[in-house]
């Protein structure tokens, strides 16, 4: 038998789409009751009653799908477009939907690091948003999507290269292609996230001028034809290499965030070893930055 109507479907109509919460219920003391607020209908759950209660909604015509879909995109790209992340955050993670948290926790962040990172939950766009510092500053931000349903990442519009998250302290430095394996690998090194695969002019100068060893640790794509991680990393080595930075690429099992912390440490410091044994300084070195393959002109026939 299922749940009456009437003792549970106004409090999940009350939950923004997407959203599910915990309430009382009419059986007894205590929250129960979970609601949900689906895209399809209103669900609820009581674990006293062990019963259920469903209320699908109406079938939305043409027309509406398409003003739904047009009014998405069109939010889409307001907040690509506004310099400030999106507003209003919501800090507490156990307020988030399960997707948001499970996204991070995937990653081996902890509550604790998710709070550091100053990580928040959009409601509106149903986005993650993980904003970047640079000494205490504001200087980007990337909105993650976590239902599937548009752009799987909204970051405002900046010159490549201009932005160089980083994270933690050590003996070289990781390059990464993302914000959380970037971070994840600062727990035992200095992160620095490429955002994306290419190793840009002004990231080179960075990384000359600091003296310290490269390790290159970009996703495996084993699962994606040609792997291009793997191909990026091996441009981005051969541009060390012309610099004559003393580097080393990992190829590991998973991408980098995916890894235990154990994992990540014991990968870097193989690596780092590596990279101590391929310090001799090229001719071209010599000369000043070389070009990155992104930057350089084709040789003349």
């Amino acid at each position: 038998m299922a749940l009456r109507p009437e003792s549970w479907l106004h409090l999940a109509q009350e939950l923004p789409l997407g959203r599910k919460a915990r309430r009382t219920h009419d059986c007894g003391p205590g929250t129960c009751l979970i609601v949900e607020h689906t895209e399809l209908g209103w669900s609820a759950w009581c674990h006293r009653c062990s019963d259920k209660g469903w209320k699908p909604k109406p079938l939305p015509s043409l027309q509406e799908r398409q003003a739904r879909q047009a009014a998405k995109l069109a939010a889409d790209e307001a907040i690509r477009n506004d310099p400030v992340p999106p507003m209003p955050p919501v800090f507490d993670v156990q307020q988030w939907p399960l997707a948001g948290r499970v996204w991070l926790y995937k990653a081996a962040l902890f509550v604790e690091d998710i709070e550091k990172l100053g990580i928040y939950y959009h409601e509106a766009s149903n986005r993650v948003v993980i904003p970047v510092l640079d000494e205490g500053k504001l200087v980007y931000w990337q909105a993650r999507c976590i239902d599937g349903k548009g752009p799987k990442y909204l970051n405002p519009v900046v010159e490549k290269g201009s932005v160089l998250p980083r994270y933690g302290s050590g003996d070289c430095i990781v390059l990464t292609e993302d914000i959380l394996s970037a971070y994840r690998c600062g727990m035992a090194a200095e992160g620095w996230c490429l955002m994306g695969t290419n190793l840009h002019r002004t990231l080179l100068s960075r990384i000359m001028r600091d003296g310290r060893p490269v390790v290159v640790w970009l996703d495996p794509d084993w699962d994606r034809p040609g792997r291009p991680g793997q191909a990026a990393a091996a441009e981005v080595c051969r541009t060390l290499a012309l610099a004559g930075v003393p580097h080393a690429n990992i190829e590991s099992k998973r991408d980098p965030k995916m890894h235990s912390r154990a994992e990540v440490a014991a990968y870097i410091e193989e690596a780092l070893q590596r990279a101590r044994h391929n310090a001799a300084p090229s001719a071209q070195a010599q000369e000043g930055v070389p070009a990155p393959a992104q930057d350089r002109q084709p040789a003349s026939l």
